[in-house]
């Protein structure tokens, strides 16, 4: 009985809890999609960050690829 027990408690203190920010409230189907993916903009900021880029001030300003 007393191995039980024993395992029982190294069973509940085995993990921490689940932290809550936006990165925890995603839905499979949108990580999948790319559509509202808070992991996906997260990396893609570091990224950008990392690079320099920002976007530019004047919102009018606007970019076309022709191929």
């Amino acid at each position: 009985m007393q191995a039980y027990l024993f395992v029982a408690v190294l069973t509940i203190f085995r993990h921490e809890m689940p932290v809550n920010n936006e990165l925890s409230k995603q839905n499979i189907q949108d990580r999948y999609f790319g559509n509202n993916d808070p992991v996906a903009h997260k990396i893609l900021a570091g990224h950008a960050e990392n690079q320099g880029l920002k976007p530019p001030e004047d919102e009018s300003v606007v970019s076309t690829s022709l191929a």
